[in-house]
């Protein structure tokens, strides 16, 4: 049974008969970029999302976009990682640190200020202990983020397209016995 993205593939694509799974250094890079892409368009949704929903939703969806996004560009083992310098303009490199320092504070000291007050009354006599969370999420910074996270998409849907114009002319190189003697593409989950 084909998985549903080579089905969608392959209907553009009328005349291939035969999948064949390459391995490349130049591969590597595309897979790795294909995740990026994934999970960008999973943090443009999210943030997308922000305005319909209820808190504490809309706190759970901008923290998961904030640092999905933001692990993209940190230390990946075997995958590429993005690098801001590369994606990013100046402006928007700023903007990044800023998220950046914004999501290690948070890391630090919790996603909100906790407050304990006593609660008086007129003649300043104990009515009770109140407690809790105050948040402090700036979803004022929600457009910011989009709009890295756009950028960002692009840049990373350019490259894999790039780096996919490169493996068709390698390839293009080979001769049909060569390409025969890759090993056929089959679906191992």
């Amino acid at each position: 049974m084909q998985p549903t993205f080579l089905k969608d593939f392959l209907a553009g694509h009328p005349r291939v008969t035969v999948c064949k799974n390459i391995d490349h250094p130049l591969v590597r890079q595309l897979r790795s970029f294909r995740l990026h892409q994934a999970n960008l368009q999973i943090c443009q949704a999210a943030l997308q999302q922000i305005p319909l929903v209820e808190p504490p939703l809309d706190q759970a969806l901008w923290l998961a976009a904030l640092n999905l996004y933001l692990m993209a560009f940190g230390s990946g083992r075997g995958v590429v990682m993005l690098d801001r310098q590369k994606v990013l303009s100046p402006e928007q490199i700023s903007m990044f640190h800023q998220l950046e320092k914004l999501r290690g504070r948070e890391l630090e000291q919790g996603y909100g200020d906790t407050i304990a007050l006593l609660l008086l009354d007129d003649q300043q006599h104990l009515i009770s202990v109140a407690s809790g969370i105050k948040q402090t999420q700036p979803l004022t910074l929600v457009p910011q983020l989009s709009e890295l996270v756009s950028q960002s998409l692009g840049w990373v849907e350019a490259k894999c397209h790039a780096l996919e114009n490169q493996l068709a002319d390698l390839y293009h190189q080979w001769t049909p016995e060569e390409l025969a003697s890759l090993p056929d593409w089959c679906n191992q989950g």
